[in-house]
């Protein structure tokens, strides 16, 4: 082999390394770029899970001040069923007693 082939054979084999330092660039660059997306994707959803976060925690506070808003109704409820229950009593004992003095003066 002559000097001439060796360095013909010198300079493709650079070329070929140069072909394959830019090509292992290219993909680095393109897999950093990936990189940054999902990096910038993961932040995003961070801030996306920490508001659920936060309207989950509000959301709890809400059905807790429903829940005790539902049982003060209930116990209004309640009370209110007893004096009805009380006042349907008087209105009967009522009635019979008009009924009675209605009764008594008519002579019947």
């Amino acid at each position: 082999m002559s000097t001439d082939e060796r360095l013909l054979r010198l300079e493709n084999s650079f070329n070929t390394l140069v072909e394959l330092a830019r090509s292992a660039d290219e993909r680095m660059e393109t897999q950093q770029g990936w990189i940054n997306q999902l990096g910038v994707a993961q932040t995003n959803l961070e801030e996306k899970m920490t508001a659920l976060v936060d309207a989950q925690l509000q959301t709890e506070r809400a059905i807790t001040r429903l829940s005790d808003k539902v049982d003060a109704l209930t116990d209004r409820v309640d009370a209110l069923a007893e004096i009805q229950r009380r006042t349907s009593e008087d209105v009967a004992r009522l009635t019979s007693t008009v009924a009675r003095v209605v009764a008594r003066v008519t002579g019947g």
